[in-house]
């Protein structure tokens, strides 16, 4: 194994791992940004109905400053709650986009460790093919020449 992928295997590794860790924190946050909406929501489905019930009442209303008090903090909370809400629905997106992204990194980053580890296999394979081949050809060279001193020793003797 080269130097050079000793020295970045493990880089690539970190980087993976960073990158899959960095997913599950956008997946917590993603999580919480939903439980958050989920309990807007509910809050405002909650004022929603206790103000129906207030309309359906059978005894006429008398206004007060408490009750127009009342009015006013629960459509400020509403206002607040709506606002609340579209902002955590835009970040929940913004963070699945992050989401989405970082999933396509990390498997474009295992995809290429993976063919990676393969070019090392081929290679190794080539270099053990190559000393194969020379080892071959060293015996061959040293076959032929062992038959030509033979043979000269042969002539050698004959004449």
């Amino acid at each position: 194994m080269h130097l050079f992928t000793r020295i970045c295997f493990p880089f690539q590794e970190i980087r993976l791992q960073k990158k899959d860790f960095e997913v599950q924190q956008l997946k917590q946050e993603l999580s919480d940004k939903q439980l958050l909406c989920a309990n807007l929501e509910h809050r405002l489905l909650v004022t929603l109905e206790e103000g129906k019930k207030e309309n359906n009442l059978e005894e006429p209303f008398q206004h007060s400053e408490a009750a127009t008090e009342e009015c006013f903090q629960l459509l400020s909370s509403f206002d607040t709650f709506t606002s609340q809400s579209t902002l955590a629905k835009s970040e929940v997106e913004r963070h699945q986009g992050k989401t989405n992204n970082l999933e396509a990194l990390v498997k474009h980053m295992r995809e290429a460790a993976d063919k990676r580890k393969e070019l090392e296999k081929q290679h190794a394979d080539a270099i053990a093919e190559l000393q194969r081949k020379q080892e071959e050809h060293r015996h061959h060279h040293y076959a032929n020449k062992t038959e030509k001193q033979a043979a000269q020793e042969a002539i050698q003797n004959l004449e």
